[in-house]
């Protein structure tokens, strides 16, 4: 009888450890599947508004338009606008930036920079993690006028 009750503890023992091992298992398994995930390809940042070297038809009316595409999903991003000078600070309402988990977003903004004399530079930059920690990134910018 105690030899019995010995071989189904062992048993009972055997099949919980079984059973948390396969329980470990699976939520290794679904925080791979949530988290942040990268199989390599390429990261794309497109200047769709204003173009490299173009002049806005509007200061009053400039449209800021930038499409950002990543392999698997965005990490960190940040666009930004300055005056196209060494030193310039971020004219307000950018920097935008964000962490969305999804391949491609586009970030659209309509500014009023008429405040600015004629024939102003402006500098629009991009930046793309293209890891989690941001150790790898993707820039790109652009430089136009307002008349």
């Amino acid at each position: 009888m105690l030899l019995l009750q010995h071989c189904c503890t062992f048993k009972i023992i055997r099949i919980m450890r079984n059973i948390f091992f396969v329980l470990t298992l699976m939520a290794l398994g679904s925080l791979s599947l949530i988290s942040c995930k990268k199989d390599g390809g390429a990261f794309v940042i497109t200047f769709l508004s204003p173009t490299d070297g173009s002049t806005v038809a509007s200061a009053a009316d400039t449209r800021i338009e930038v499409k950002l595409e990543a392999p698997d999903e965005l990490e960190e991003y940040e666009i930004t606008l300055s005056i196209d000078s060494v030193g310039a600070t971020a004219i307000a309402p950018l920097p935008i930036s964000g962490h969305d988990h999804v391949k491609t977003k586009t970030i659209v903004e309509q500014l009023d920079l008429s405040a600015y004399p004629s024939g102003t530079a402006f500098r629009l930059k991009a930046t793309l993690c293209k890891n989690h920690d941001s150790t790898d990134k993707l820039e790109s910018s652009v430089r136009f006028l307002i008349p």
